[in-house]
């Protein structure tokens, strides 16, 4: 947007804010008045408002990637778990992903203040997976050695599961945290499903995307199921009680996502 029009929009944007806000306050020939010079403007340069709030939206909130990390992800290697999350939280803030499958990296699409908390809620959540998932098993191993001792002792017994020491603990106490997560996302979405300026921000993305990139579809690995389900079970819990809130978010960002 060329800096002349730029001025004219700010100008559109700002005569129509004055005009609401006379209108608010019952001083309807004053509001009337600015009305009539915003529709003169509009009339004259062939736009109308929504025209105006898209294109000074672009200007001042673009589109754009960057790379989202994190703590444990290592280049060149492929997490499918931090693709799927990637791709729910991404989507939950009008965001979109890109996969560099040679790099194992994830690419978050869209306006600069969206793909903020959109990072943001990613890196935060994977943390408190992460760590959630090793208390767990130092909890339960901590009632193992406290159920061998009642043992050595001929106490009775309350029994451990041991299953948080199989294989398919951690990738089970995964899925149970983030299928709890989606679901909140879900539920979130659902009061907004027929909202069209919701619905155009979504399009929005994924137009930019291919006008910016030849993007080739990733064969998407089929997704095992873990039977395990003590990690599933618990990982869910901790999903269901995760903080969705983006306030850690730096407070000048003016992102549009639902949570918050």
């Amino acid at each position: 947007m060329g800096l002349e029009k730029g001025k004219l929009l700010k100008k559109i944007k700002k005569l129509q804010q004055t005009a609401d806000s006379y209108s608010d306050i019952g001083l309807e020939e004053a509001a009337r008045l600015y009305a009539a010079k915003v529709q003169e403007l509009l009339i004259q340069n062939k736009l109308n408002m929504a025209d105006v709030d898209r294109a000074i939206l672009a200007f001042e909130d673009p589109f754009g990637e960057e790379k989202g990390r994190n703590d444990d992800m290592t280049e060149g290697r492929r997490l499918l778990w931090a693709e799927r999350f990637a791709g729910i939280i991404s989507r939950s803030h009008f965001c979109n992903i890109i996969l560099n499958t040679s790099e194992g990296s994830i690419i978050f699409v869209g306006r600069d203040s969206d793909r903020e908390v959109a990072i943001y809620m990613f890196v935060y959540l994977s943390r408190v997976m992460i760590n959630a998932l090793t208390m767990e098993r130092k909890k339960l191993k901590i009632a193992e050695r406290a159920m061998f001792k009642a043992w050595k002792a001929g106490e009775n017994l309350t029994v451990v599961n041991g299953d948080y020491k199989t294989k398919g603990f951690k990738l089970a106490f995964y899925t149970g945290f983030i299928d709890a997560i989606k679901a909140r996302y879900e539920k979130q979405k659902e009061k907004y499903s027929s909202d069209t300026a919701l619905i155009r921000a979504n399009n929005e993305v994924k137009e930019w995307m291919a006008s910016q990139f030849d993007l080739v579809p990733v064969r998407a690995s089929k997704r095992r199921t873990h039977q395990n389900n003590l990690g599933k079970s618990l990982g869910n819990m901790h999903g269901q009680n995760a903080n969705l809130s983006t306030q850690g978010v730096k407070s000048d960002c003016k992102q549009q996502g639902l949570i918050g």
